[in-house]
């Protein structure tokens, strides 16, 4: 598990229970709430602003959320980040989202090339 701090950035920890595979990496201002979980080759990257993953929400394998200036990047509870899915910063609704599914508002490069996207 790599978990790493920037500067005043720095992961924080809700809750008794949460997972973090030993291969991803959780850096900068990221908030894990109880039951969250990170899966194998995932990346949380809040370099640029303050990610919240919610409660029992799971990021899935290979899966890369970041957050730009100005803007977070807010998963609620029980939402699930599907494999090797890139998430922007966003704020999908609590439970919106069936499990093993890209969020949409991502638009990430494989739903641009299948035209998936509504961008």
């Amino acid at each position: 598990m790599a978990v790493f701090s920037l500067g005043e950035r720095k992961v924080v920890f809700q809750g008794e229970e949460w997972f973090i595979a030993h291969n991803a990496t959780v850096v900068g201002t990221v908030i894990l709430h109880n039951q969250a979980s990170v899966w194998f080759k995932s990346v949380v990257r809040g370099d640029s602003d303050i990610i919240t993953i919610g409660e029992r929400t799971n990021i899935q394998d290979a899966a890369v959320l970041h957050a730009d200036p100005g803007i977070p990047l807010t998963l609620g509870k029980n939402v699930s980040v599907g494999q090797s899915s890139a998430t922007a910063a966003s704020s999908p609704p609590a439970r919106s989202y069936p499990k093993a599914k890209p969020i949409p508002t991502a638009c990430s490069w494989w739903a641009r090339r299948e035209k998936s996207c509504a961008n």
